[in-house]
């Protein structure tokens, strides 16, 4: 019998679940699902070519959502579709057992657990959804390879946060929820979105009153850029409306894991907070991997595979293994592949970042992750100082810097408030002021600047004398004239001492500026020197 509109009910027994004559069950959702139209059409429409769909993605990014929604429209295809929770199986050999229950098959005495599924199914069109696959993820390949080899009109979709590995297997990320176009959204332009949507839907379960407005609609679209539009995510957090208003929310996903706990006695507990459904899959990870993934914590935005191999490199993760153990996190869905066009760039979504700083910190290993961080970019801004110098600099380096912008702020920060970490905050600030310059962004130079100048007060003589002519030019960049000379001419007093030619003719050009600036006789003594020292 083939499934038809008509002989889908909902069970009488209220929480079983989607059923036909036949015994094939869905089960049933206690609330509506949000958008992924375009995902729902576009795997249904593999199904045919495909004989094992697999859906990949992070703890909480609604993968048994779009996997029931898939197996709901495509039911009509099928004789008899089967439902298989894997989440609760601890043994890996009653996988098998578990797929002919939910099947309808009884195991029988003299055959083996395998063909008990095969030789019923025969060339029956038979659709069998595994959800939650990770844990047993070898035990799930090699079932499916027996069955697909033996049930010719099988097809089976499969939900993991890594890939089978079956030959034939069609691996499918799951994306985002569609997000507000920015964080000063409108509430229209939020509503148009996925994640505004689900937002809204899941708060008025809470509280039937709640709208999104122009007054809140910023603070939701924060909400939902900040949390990654992660389905499980953006519904603990709109679950929060009931005593917190949005902005408070927003205000508070720097502790993401203290937010975002479902209230309530859930089903399925390893769901009740996003901590975890991620603990779920750092569980899977071995020794290796999990030290990488706490280490990636240190990352601030995108990352290069260069700079993991620069930051993260200490036992148990050697150099050359690099770049193995990050593969295997992203095709375990714990890091992102954020772009491959020029260089591969990864990311950790927010709510794992925050997670793996927990376990960094729970490790012992901040202090020293961070301080490699810092030095890594510390040794790339320095790189970077005199192609940079103008303010365009090579293509290659102002691509790399505007691709590190986030790290480089993160490692000037953390500099900043570390006990010896001021000589090299003041050596980042000042190595990166040309940068800023042709990005525009004259004010976060200077908070920069002013913060390392005001801690860095026994830096060595050049990083100091190098800091002074960057916060002269800052001061004229920023119209701040009268500061111009004094900066300037506390970089040359310092540099006179010292054999850096090139650095003595920069402030010494620097001066002139500011003093002509007051009055355009004064400039031109330190200018013609600057020419002098330049030319050697």
């Amino acid at each position: 019998m083939r499934w038809t509109a008509a002989t889908i009910q909902p069970s009488s027994l209220g929480g079983a679940g989607l059923s036909s004559r036949d015994g094939s069950v869905l089960p049933t959702q206690l609330t509506s699902f949000i958008g992924r139209e375009r995902e729902i059409s576009e795997i249904t429409e593999l199904l045919p070519s495909s004989r094992l769909v697999t859906l990949i993605g992070a703890g909480g990014a609604g993968k048994t959502r779009l996997a029931l929604a898939v197996a709901g429209k495509a039911g009509a295809d099928f004789t008899r579709v089967g439902w298989v929770d894997l989440a609760p199986l601890a043994e890996p050999r009653l996988l098998p057992e578990e797929v002919g229950s939910a099947l309808g098959f009884r195991e029988a005495a003299g055959r083996t657990a395998d063909d008990t599924l095969i030789e019923p199914i025969g060339d029956d069109a038979v659709l069998v959804v595994l959800d939650n696959c990770e844990h047993i993820v070898d035990a799930c390949a090699r079932l499916a390879e027996r069955l697909l080899r033996g049930c010719p009109r099988m097809r089976i979709l499969a939900t993991s946060r890594e890939a089978l590995g079956v030959s034939g297997e069609q691996a499918w990320q799951v994306p985002a929820l569609l997000l507000p176009e920015d964080a000063t959204a409108s509430a229209e332009a939020v509503l148009r979105s996925e994640s505004g949507r689900l937002f809204l839907e899941r708060a008025r379960a809470v509280m039937r009153s709640f709208a999104i407005d122009d007054r809140n609609a910023p603070s939701v679209a924060k909400i939902c850029r900040r949390l990654d539009g992660i389905p499980l995510a953006i519904e603990l957090a709109a679950a929060r409306v009931r005593v917190l208003a949005p902005e408070q929310i927003a205000d508070r996903l720097d502790d993401a894991f203290r937010l975002l706990t479902a209230p309530g006695r859930p089903a399925i507990q390893r769901h009740r907070t996003l901590r975890e459904s991620i603990d779920w899959s750092h569980a899977l990870l071995d020794e290796a991997e999990a030290a990488l993934f706490r280490r990636l914590g240190v990352f601030s935005g995108s990352f290069s595979l260069d700079a993991v191999e620069g930051v993260c490199c200490a036992p148990p993760v050697e150099a050359d293994g690099v770049l193995d153990l990050l593969s295997a996190l992203v095709e375990k869905s714990m890091v992102v592949l954020e772009s491959a066009e020029e260089e591969a760039r990864y990311r950790l979504l927010e709510a794992l970042r925050q997670y793996a700083m927990q376990k960094l910190q729970e490790a012992g290993e901040e202090g020293v992750v961070r301080d490699l961080h810092a030095a890594y970019f510390v040794r790339m801004a320095t790189l970077a100082e005199r192609p940079m110098f103008g303010g365009t600099g090579r293509t290659g380096w102002t691509n790399r810097l505007i691709a590190e912008e986030a790290n480089l702020r993160a490692a000037e920060d953390w500099l900043v408030q570390s006990d010896d970490g001021a000589e090299a905050a003041l050596r980042l600030a000042a190595a990166l002021h040309w940068h800023w310059f042709a990005r525009g962004q004259f004010r976060e130079g200077w908070r920069q600047l002013s913060a390392a100048l005001a801690r860095a007060t026994d830096a060595d003589p050049l990083t100091c004398a190098k800091a002074h002519t960057a916060a002269a030019m800052m001061a004229f960049w920023r119209g701040e004239h009268e500061s111009v000379a004094k900066e300037a001419d506390a970089a040359v007093i310092l540099l006179r001492g010292l054999d850096d030619p090139w650095s003595l003719a920069y402030a010494l050009a620097v001066l002139g500026i500011g003093r002509s600036l007051r009055d355009p006789g004064a400039g031109r003594g330190p200018l013609d020197e600057a020419v002098a020292t330049a030319r050697g």
